[in-house]
């Protein structure tokens, strides 16, 4: 945004205020301009969606900002300490490197990727809890009309169960939590793969499709103004073909080979994740079919009544497949098969990026390799938040 403080007369010279409010109309600059003659006012010249675009861009920038990390100087130290370069190969250049580098990006790094966990976990949290409420607001309403039908405080457990189910994706579409989490985390990305291309001395390349089209880019203007702004801090590094073998090992180290046990490990996980649910979702399954083969044999069923035990077979029947149905919509939402084939596909281009650092010979190969390994990166994190985009916390009915 520009702001004149202008007489509003012509330029009297090459690069006057006129000129230069000219050029920023010309731009779609949004303008204030400050009248220094007569009455004092301001006028607003602006484009309306581009005004739009930098008072959203503001809030989201303000409110990252405001968000509080806790033992923010111990978590820089640590972060720190795990990118030191190793005893193998040292270089001193290569250490100074580190420490010119860690001083300026660590504690922006360090924020993005605290914050963005943060929110991560509250979507994970919120996004399990809508579906487990469902399921217990069924089973709440089951459990009093067949055990306690006198009870009808029992009731009030489903209202407040149901209200809870408004309340929860109201409140995280309100603070935007998917959305930020996706921002906040391509951020940090974003921040790590600068650590390495300062150490390299080269820059990052936009990542594009083979149609010239851009991927799903979470970049909105708060992210790419926020990079721009921390870039534009960051200090030179010169090595020389003498450190090539320290500087290609601490690549290999704590990026390429760091990543690639990130990403096994992400893939066990989820691998897991998946396989626990998918028998739990079995187990309910058979739980429930047992259950009502037994009622309908007519177990727990006196002449007249029920018994309890009769009575919680029907319980069984009832509420088991709303929590069967709750389990797999968990499932569903996490997406932990898809997640894993990802996880596990990255690894294996991973590793690929790995052969050809180890084989680099040249500081100009490593740049290469380096900016061929974050657009690799940066394509399959598009990808992946362009999924997850689509995945927002939804009212269940």
């Amino acid at each position: 945004m520009m702001v004149a403080l202008w007489d509003g007369r012509p330029a009297r010279g090459r690069g006057g205020t006129a000129a230069i409010v000219g050029y920023a109309q010309e731009r779609g600059v949004p303008l204030a301009w400050i009248r220094t003659t007569g009455e004092p006012r301001v006028e607003y010249r602006l484009d309306e969606s581009r005004a739009r675009g930098t008072r959203e861009a503001a809030y989201e920038f303000r409110q990252y900002n405001a968000g509080r990390v806790r033992d923010f100087p111990r978590l820089v130290r640590v972060e720190r300490d795990r990118l030191k370069p190793g005893s193998a190969g040292r270089s001193a250049a290569v250490e100074q490197a580190h420490e010119a580098v860690a001083d300026w990006i660590v504690p922006y790094f360090v924020r993005a990727d605290t914050l963005a966990s943060r929110l991560h976990r509250r979507f994970r949290v919120a996004s399990a809890a809508i579906f487990l409420m469902a399921a217990a607001a069924v089973v709440a309403v089951a459990t009093q009309v067949t055990f306690l039908p006198r009870h009808d405080w029992i009731t009030a457990v489903e209202i407040v169960l149901l209200a809870l189910l408004l309340v929860v994706p109201t409140a995280t579409h309100r603070r935007r939590v998917l959305d930020r989490w996706i921002s906040y985390r391509f951020l940090a990305e974003r921040l790590r793969s600068e650590y390495f291309f300062a150490l390299c001395g080269t820059r990052s390349r936009r990542a594009r499709t083979d149609g010239g089209g851009e991927l799903f880019d979470p970049s909105e203007a708060w992210v790419r103004r926020a990079v721009l702004e921390i870039t534009a801090r960051r200090p030179p590094v010169r090595l020389t073909p003498a450190d090539v073998p320290a500087l290609k090992e601490h690549l290999s180290r704590h990026w390429i080979r760091a990543q690639i046990r990130y990403h096994q490990q992400a893939a066990r996980r989820h691998g897991a994740w998946e396989t626990r649910l998918y028998l739990t979702t079995t187990v309910i399954f058979g739980i429930t079919l047992i259950a009502a083969l037994l009622h309908m044999l007519g177990a727990g069923q006196d002449a007249d009544h029920d018994s309890p035990w009769g009575l919680l077979l029907i319980v069984l029947s009832i509420g088991m497949p709303t929590l069967g149905a709750a389990v797999h919509g968990i499932r569903t939402q996490a997406q932990f098969r898809q997640h894993c084939q990802r996880y596990l596909r990255m690894a294996q281009l991973l590793e690929g990026l790995e052969g050809k650092l180890q084989r680099a010979r040249t500081l100009e190969r490593i740049r290469e390799v380096a900016i061929e390994t974050e657009r690799v990166m940066r394509e399959e994190t598009s990808a992946w938040f362009g999924v997850m985009r689509f995945h927002d916390i939804e009212l269940i009915s």
